[in-house]
């Protein structure tokens, strides 16, 4: 099977082997959005005080976009909205179309969608 074909419609379906795919057929950067449910749980661990850790509502998979994506993408950002809308849709894997589809989740994911944009950073000097 290709691994442009794996899209799971549910996290629950992203398994161990399916991430192992996708990262050997996108080396540059497979990223996991995560939508909290805004509830905690309580870690405790022997020796050490209790944690709270988030509860994940959704969980969805993207890619990291190619040279000529980047290009498309910067030739559309119109507004925030359409922009995440065309990125999450164009290097989307699989996971919770909730993320895409959920007005509150969508709003939560497009900062961190823009992250995976964000390239290495340099310099310039003048010599």
């Amino acid at each position: 099977m290709n691994v442009k074909d794996i899209m799971p419609k549910s996290s629950a379906n992203v398994t161990a082997e399916v991430l192992a795919a996708w990262k050997k057929a996108y080396p540059t950067g497979v990223f996991e959005l995560v939508v909290n449910s805004g509830e905690f749980e309580t870690i405790t661990e022997e020796g050490k005080p209790p944690v709270k850790k988030p509860i994940p509502l959704y969980k969805g998979y993207m890619r990291k976009p190619t040279r000529d994506e980047m290009r498309e993408f910067t030739s559309k950002q119109t507004d925030p909205v359409t922009y995440t809308e065309i990125v999450l849709d164009a290097l989307w894997l699989g996971g919770d179309d909730a993320i895409k589809t959920d007005d509150e989740a969508f709003y939560s994911v497009m900062p961190q969608v823009q992250n995976v944009l964000d390239i290495k950073s340099s310099e310039l000097k003048k010599l």
